[in-house]
């Protein structure tokens, strides 16, 4: 039985014509689906683009759509796996209906309740925790937003669409939230609903979490997640111990001046000599000196003792709470990395500026540090390299030559030489090198493209098609109304040319005698391609542009996809890399003498490699398979190992 249960309720509006909304709650009685992939709680609302669409049966099958793609995904992780069928539901609908969509997967993990949560439109995903209620995720129409966190004994979650939260504000919802059992909260809450006129977009899913006792009494971890509702540290006011020193110097003229005022007003009692009566008073005058400097002196060394236990409690609260960031980015590693590496870079900050007078408490920081950076190298997956390892030295292959662009397909490279009107055939797995193609049918060449044993080579007016075994022209293609284009990319045996000038990309297709017309690869007439860089094909088309946007295009139609998870942003993205065997896309952002890694599937970073080199790289090839990335510099290919 598991140790933990879900009170769930609903509270949904009335379709009409063209809008529908609808809750999905799905708590498998399969304890091995349960354990693998956990509860699901969705609400749903969609708007039709086409008046012929009914509604109710179109909006069901998009909620059995979304069910069916998350628990049969072969992604592992949870919150990339409820990602993507958020994501794939976006593709095979958004021409029909508009869509948001508010998402969780509860399941146990390790003896904690995680919770996974995903957004796409202007709805919430809200939380009501000790009291406070605060929104997890919200407003998200341009890309999907996820989070994720450990969940506590009584939380109350709602997953809702943006009418329930325009009906329903952020006070009536606490104070609903607070006042009673779950079917009360709701019956109050549908009755807020059912008053509104417009409420064919409104759903919403609430449910309590109650763990039992057998998971509240495991071990207590002290992360605090994400999630972690909290009331804002009150900083403690800090004492001045200087103040009673400040008090004692400033009004110590008006004490020296009252005391020698009363010292002479001392009735001369006992002594009758005038002259022992002088030296007694210049005595006592001494001594009371004396006993000001040294109550001054006692007063300072007390300050300064206060000063310094000060400093030493603001430094174990330093450690302290950058320890307390250090464990909880170490577990958050595996379900939330851009948490982890957040939290890892706070503490790797707070260290760094933190200065230390005692020996013994600047090592207890120095090691400290050395742990946050090596995790935060671990977490970041950040590689930087001093050098990179020649994988060939074309001049040697061909003397004087220095390659400009290349073409890429099954591990062979086809490089091209504009100046010299040459290409070079390399075989990734041998470095076997050959000239496969050149002479003035090569003159004037800009790019190359490489797809089933044929070259393609584009010129500024022309597109050309060589035997890659002969070396042979097959086919010319005239430029047909170009406007301007930047990049050529073959795939299965078509070459696509990516123009900018037109807003269009142009597709030739394979055919017995080389290629055939141009046709339009978008459904759109035109889209504004200005700032495009590069493109690359794995079955979609990817576009990328001078301020590091990625457009992903599937089958002529504009694909959902949104990196995420970047330390910082590209600053002169020139290449894009990827193919049909890659799990990957590869930048090279030049300026930052990087290449990141994105995930196609999620748009999450993967990881990023530095090496000074990359500021002159022309273009870049991967192999998974072979675990390296390969540069070409000119006259030389430079290959950077991949890491695990």
């Amino acid at each position: 039985m598991s140790a933990y249960h879900l009170i769930t309720e609903k509270v949904v509006g009335a379709a009409d014509g063209t809008h529908w909304a609808q809750d999905h709650i799905f708590l498998p009685e399969d304890k091995q689906k349960k354990l693998k992939y956990g509860d699901l709680l969705t609400s749903l609302s969609l708007k039709a683009k086409q008046e012929r669409i009914e509604v109710t049966s179109f909006g069901k099958e998009i909620i059995s759509r979304f069910h069916e793609i998350y628990y049969s995904s072969s992604e592992e992780d949870l919150l990339k796996r409820l990602k993507l069928a958020a994501q794939k539901l976006l593709t095979e609908f958004s021409e029909q209906v508009v869509l948001e969509i508010a998402a969780a997967v509860v399941i146990k993990k390790e003896d904690q309740l995680v919770g996974y949560f995903v957004l796409f439109g202007q709805g919430k995903i809200m939380i009501l925790r000790e009291g406070q209620l605060v929104a997890i995720l919200q407003k998200s129409s341009e890309e999907i937003k996820t989070a994720s966190g450990f969940l506590k004994d009584n939380d109350l979650l709602v997953l809702g669409t943006s009418q329930f939260f325009e009906t329903v504000s952020k006070e009536d919802l606490q104070s609903t939230l607070t006042g009673g059992q779950l079917t009360e909260i709701v019956d109050s809450l549908a009755a807020l609903v059912h008053a509104q006129e417009e409420n064919s977009q409104t759903a919403a899913v609430i449910f309590k979490v109650e763990l039992k006792k057998s998971l509240l009494e495991e071990k207590k971890i002290e992360e605090k997640p994400e999630l972690e509702v909290s009331p804002p540290k009150q900083e403690k006011p800090r004492k001045n111990f200087l103040k009673p020193l400040f008090l004692l110097i400033k009004n110590l003229p008006s004490l020296i001046q009252k005391f020698i005022r009363d010292f002479k007003k001392q009735p001369s009692v006992f002594l009758k000599n005038q002259e022992r009566q002088k030296r007694a008073k210049r005595t006592t005058l001494t001594v009371a000196f004396v006993l000001i400097v040294l109550l001054i002196m006692s007063v300072i060394l007390g300050s300064r003792k206060k000063l310094v236990l000060q400093e030493s409690e603001d430094l174990k609260q330093i450690i302290s709470e950058a320890e307390y960031k250090y464990d909880q980015a170490v577990s958050l590693n595996e379900i939330n990395p851009l948490r982890s590496r957040s939290l890892l870079n706070e503490a790797n900050e707070m260290l760094s500026q933190t200065e230390t007078k005692s020996k013994k408490e600047a090592e207890i920081v120095e090691e400290l540090l050395r742990k946050v950076k090596e995790k935060l190298e671990e977490v970041a997956r950040e590689y930087k390299l001093e050098s990179a390892e020649v994988f060939l030295d074309l001049g040697l292959v061909k003397e004087g030559f220095k390659g400009t662009d290349w073409g890429a397909e099954e591990g062979v490279l086809q490089v091209l030489d504009k100046e010299k009107n040459t290409v070079l055939e390399v075989e990734v797995e041998t470095k076997a090198a050959k000239v496969s193609a050149g002479g003035e049918k090569l003159s004037q060449s800009l790019k190359i493209g490489f797809s089933q044993a044929r070259i393609f080579i584009l010129k500024a007016d022309k597109l050309i098609v060589l035997d890659a075994a002969k070396g042979e022209v097959i086919d010319e293609r005239e430029a047909e109304e170009w406007g301007e284009i930047v990049d050529l990319v073959a795939f299965s045996g078509n070459a696509y040319l990516l123009d900018v000038g037109k807003g269009k990309i142009l597709k030739y297709l394979k055919s017995d005698t080389g290629l055939t017309s141009a046709q339009d690869y978008l459904k759109a007439e035109s889209l504004n391609f200005q700032g495009g860089m590069s493109m690359a094909i794995d079955g979609s088309v990817w576009v990328l542009f001078s301020d590091g946007t990625i457009v992903k295009f599937t089958r002529g139609i504009k694909d959902a996809f949104s990196a995420s998870g970047l330390d910082k942003d590209f600053e002169e993205p020139a290449i894009i890399y990827t193919d049909s065997e890659l799990n990957n896309l590869y930048i090279l952002d030049r300026k930052n003498t990087r290449i990141v890694l994105i995930n196609k599937e999620t748009g999450e970073y993967q990881a990023q490699y530095f090496w000074p080199g990359l500021a002159g790289a022309l273009d870049l090839f991967a192999s998974e398979k072979e675990g390296k990335i390969l540069l070409l510099t000119g006259e030389r290919i430079y290959q950077i190992p991949l890491r695990d």
